[in-house]
Order: C-alpha cells, then structure tokens, then sequence
C-alpha cells in the first residue's frame, strides 16, 4: 500500500466531511473544489481513472457554480457540457485509457457517472437542503466504486460523508425548521 497516495485520498476526504457542516452552498462547493482536486490526483494515482477525470470535472462544476451569479457562469451550455464530459469520462476510461469492457467494468464505471450527475443536479439547486438531500443519493454509488477500487480515502469519504449528510439535514433542515415555527 502505499501510505503516501492514500495519505491525499484522506486528505481529500477531510475537506469533503467538513464542507457538508458549512452552512451555504458557496462555502460547501469553494472546499469540495479543494476536496475534488485532491481525489482527481489521488484516482489518478490508484489507477482509477473515471474517477480521476470526474473529479477534475467536478472542480471544474464547482468553481462555475461558486461563480454565480457572474454571467459567465449563468449561461445554460454548463449543464450540457459536464453531462457531455461526464459521458466523455466514461468512454475514454475503455476506448482511451484501454480499461477491458466487461459487464462488471462497465457497470462499475458507471457508478460514479450517475453521482456526478446526480451531484450536479444538487449543486445547481436553490436550496442548502436539496444539495444535502441530492448528496445523500449520491454518496452510495462513489462507496461502490472506491471500495472496488481500493481507495480508504474515498470509502471512508463516503460512509463519514452519508453520516455528516445526516447530521446535517438534522441540524439545518429538520431541527432548523423547528425553531423557525416556535
């Protein structure tokens, strides 16, 4: 094993766990920026190379969404695009990067294509809740793939994260809303 490349897997999933305990979407997406940067690198390293180019689109997604309300980062082509990419990631993984297409490969590689997706849904919400609630479904399918692939970083990320996830929609969501009707 080798302790440094998973040193910025757990590294990465630190930043992940803390974003989910800030309180608004700006500030969970500026450290999931950070967070994806990292696990890009840390994928790159184990050899999982979907998960690698997701989350450098993922840092990419995060820095366009933290842009808003700036024009640029308004205009309607950015959710085409990251599916398109998405979808790209996917195919080079066997057409470029040579990864055997078998039935599990290619429903292990899926995985975490419909949790971008599903993660891109939520970061384009309105709402602190919905990024929450969308994370929640989105955490399952990384778990899958990381644990399949070795990654203790993005295993662990993604069971502390379905916990913090929980926390989170307790203290803000649930109990928040309690106080607001007393």
């Amino acid at each position: 094993m080798d302790y440094f490349v998973q040193g910025i897997g757990i590294v990465a999933m630190a930043l992940l766990i803390f974003s989910f305990q800030l309180k608004t979407k700006k500030r969970i997406l500026t450290v999931q920026f950070f967070s994806s940067i990292l696990f890009m690198i840390h994928f790159g390293l184990i050899g999982a190379i979907t998960g690698s180019i997701l989350n450098g689109i993922g840092a990419l997604r995060a820095l366009v969404i933290t842009s808003r309300p700036k024009k640029w980062a308004m205009c309607k082509a950015w959710v085409p695009f990251f599916f398109v990419c998405y979808v790209a990631a996917y195919a080079m993984t066997f057409l470029v990067f040579d990864k055997e297409p078998t039935v599990g490969n290619l429903l292990l590689e899926l995985l975490p294509v419909a949790g971008m997706i599903i993660t891109t849904f939520a970061f384009l919400s309105e709402t602190e809740k919905r990024v929450r609630r969308l994370s929640l479904i989105n955490s399952p399918l990384w778990l899958a793939y990381n644990g399949i692939n070795g990654s203790i970083g993005g295993t662990l990320v993604e069971a502390f994260s379905l916990v913090s996830i929980l926390i989170a929609i307790y203290r803000y969501d649930i109990r928040g809303e309690k106080k607001k009707a007393e």
